[in-house]
């Protein structure tokens, strides 16, 4: 009927029936057993009932020993349709009359009770014998036999009614959708037709189904999209050579086994002689053998072996970029690449023009590196004829409006010794920060590293501004955090760093404002010193000006002000020196604040802050 066992379906009622059977049986068995449990429990109730109403009505005939009287009352137990027999004894155990059912003599008693019979007197109670009953059980065995059979004849009916719905139901549920399913799948097998499965259900199978049909419809749609994508391939392909042949760059693709696959008319006129050589399928190794005998490689020459075992190391290990030059003059720039597939992509591009400009820049630098010389040379022999005059002018001109040697007669006299001082002081101010310019963009400046105490260093330079500012009535404040760091930096850099700052927010802050230099460990764990002012500000384009040697604001108000223009560029470049920098927050109308900010590696820690002070 189920095909040995061979379908989902026959397997599934073959474990299923089963199941049900026993289930059913088991119940039917424990209902049974339930039945027979309470006519058992009835026939002993009765059995109790009989005895003790035995007992009691033959209390008395017993007691006056009238025969004729026990009779009678025996004959009541015959009403019971379970009544075996009745044996009533007297106290010695002597029987004193009995009573037997009638066609019974071969049936055994299911169960007997023996009950003492007592009299009962109005000053004592006394046993005067015993009674014993039994019954049988053939009624209640008949009954369960009856009820047995008729129980089987239940059972094998519903299963029977079971057994046809479960059937049914497989088939409806199961066997219809898999066998739909496996005629679809053979057609697919057979001759590659996509039917779907025209069935649904919200079951796993109906699950399955709707899988197998997004399947087939996810399927059609790849093999749509592979027709498409082939079609796109093949117009992709021609594209590409159009593409590679209008390249400026001589192209060529190797595959895994370095035979040539693509190539472009440009590769070719690389080397025009050896051309004919070139075809797809040919190595790489025989196409430069053909242009090595072709003497397209000058620097082969002698060395043919050589340099083409240079060449097939750098294709195959795509090493950089090598530059060759041609027979004709022209020099190449070989490129090789790999792909994933295992081949090779060679790019072959002609820069004679680059070479040619190369060759110019390394002369003009050769010459721009001359006149560095010269003007360095020319810096330091002016820096030595400047300060010898400008040191006896500083001189005598300091003595003369300080009148060393006595009165000065004229007081215009001594204004002019005044100016004459203070113009060569500016000038020798000048000369020194051209001088450290020119040494630092020369390379020769070092910064010499010591652990620097900042909070001194800020100290000693707001003493050096602090005249100047207090005539132009200014207040100079210290934000300081405790706990502060050393810096490991060039002393006399640093200082000359936040002097050029201080001094500049003094030059270019009114009367009555604020200076604020302050230090402290960023965020990004840098050594930042600040110097804000709440002087006019600058913009965006102001702030590009003054970073430029010799920049100056064209304004009135910084016009009226001494000074170089080298402050802030030398700042910056000493900052850069210490691999810091120099960042400048400014606004039109709200002040100027301007960041030294060196990097976290010149913050001395502080376990090498306190032995540097207990060596000290």
């Amino acid at each position: 009927m189920f095909g040995l066992l061979n379908s989902i379906r026959a397997k599934l009622l073959a474990v299923v029936l089963p199941l049900i059977a026993v289930s059913m049986i088991s119940l039917f068995a424990l209902l049974e057993y339930a039945s027979y449990s309470a006519a058992v429990g009835d026939l002993k109730q009765r059995l109790q009932q009989n005895t003790q109403v035995q007992a009691l009505a033959l209390s008395s005939p017993l007691w006056n020993y009238d025969i004729r009287a026990i009779d009678p009352i025996l004959l009541a137990l015959e009403q019971d349709p379970d009544f075996l027999y009745v044996k009533v004894y007297d106290v010695t155990g002597e029987e004193v009359s009995s009573l037997a059912a009638e066609g019974l003599s071969d049936v055994k008693a299911a169960f007997t009770k023996t009950l003492p019979i007592v009299y009962s007197a109005i000053d004592h109670e006394e046993i005067i014998g015993s009674v014993t009953v039994a019954l049988h059980g053939e009624r209640m065995r008949r009954e369960v036999i009856d009820r047995l059979q008729r129980n089987a004849l239940i059972l094998v009916i519903l299963m029977a009614v079971i057994v046809a719905a479960t059937v049914l139901a497989t088939e409806r549920t199961i066997g219809y959708p898999l066998r739909e399913l496996m005629n679809s799948i053979e057609l697919v097998k057979s001759s590659d037709i996509r039917t779907p499965v025209q069935w649904s259900s919200t079951d796993e199978l109906g699950e399955v189904v709707k899988a197998y049909n997004e399947m087939l419809r996810l399927q059609a749609a790849a093999e749509k999209g592979m027709r498409e994508s082939e079609e796109r391939a093949r117009e992709s392909e021609a594209r590409l050579r159009d593409a590679v042949n209008s390249m400026s760059d001589g192209f060529a693709l190797f595959d895994a086994d370095d035979g040539l696959m693509l190539y472009n008319k440009k590769f070719l006129q690389m080397v025009p002689r050896a051309a004919v050589t070139i075809h797809e399928g040919v190595t790489y190794e025989d196409i430069i053998r053909a242009s090595v005998a072709a003497g397209h490689y000058p620097v082969a020459q002698g060395r043919e072996e050589e340099f083409i075992a240079e060449c097939l190391v750098m294709h195959s290990s795509y090493a950089e970029p090598a530059t060759v030059r041609l027979d004709d003059g022209r020099w190449i720039l070989c490129t090789e690449h790999g792909t994933s597939s295992g081949g090779t992509v060679a790019v072959r591009t002609d820069i004679t023009e680059l070479k040619q400009r190369e060759i110019e820049l390394q002369l003009a630098k050769e010459e721009a590196d001359a006149a560095n010389q010269a003007k360095s040379r020319f810096l330091a022999n002016m820096s030595h004829e400047l300060r010898t005059p400008l040191n006896a002018i500083l001189g005598f001109s300091d003595i003369i409006r300080q009148e060393m040697l006595g009165i000065v007669g004229q007081p215009r006299y001594k204004e002019y010794a005044d100016d004459i001082h203070v113009s060569g002081r500016h000038l020798l101010d000048l000369i020194n920060d051209i001088l450290d310019v020119s040494k630092i963009e020369a390379g020769a400046f070092r910064p010499n590293d010591e652990n620097l105490d900042v909070d001194r260093i800020i100290d000693d330079c707001l003493r050096l501004v602090e005249q100047k500012a207090s005539r132009k009535k200014l207040v100079l404040e210290r934000e300081l955090p405790k706990g502060l760091p050393q810096l490991k930096a060039d002393e006399r850099a640093v200082k000359q760093v936040l002097l050029n700052l201080v001094s500049n927010a003094v030059k270019f802050t009114p009367s009555e404002g604020t200076i604020t230099v302050g230090a402290h460990v960023n965020g990004n764990s840098e050594f930042q010193i600040s110097v804000s002012d709440t002087g006019l500000g600058m913009n965006e384009q102001d702030v590009e000006l003054v970073m430029q040697p010799f920049g100056r604001l064209d304004s009135p108000w910084t016009q009226s002000e001494e000074g170089t223009g080298l402050g802030l560029p030398l700042s910056d470049m000493l900052m850069k020196a210490h691999d810091g920098e120099l960042r400048i927050d400014s606004c039109p109308g709200e002040g100027t604040t301007v960041y030294a900010v060196f990097p976290e590696n010149r913050i001395v820690p502080f376990d090498d802050k306190a032995a540097a002070a207990q060596s000290a």
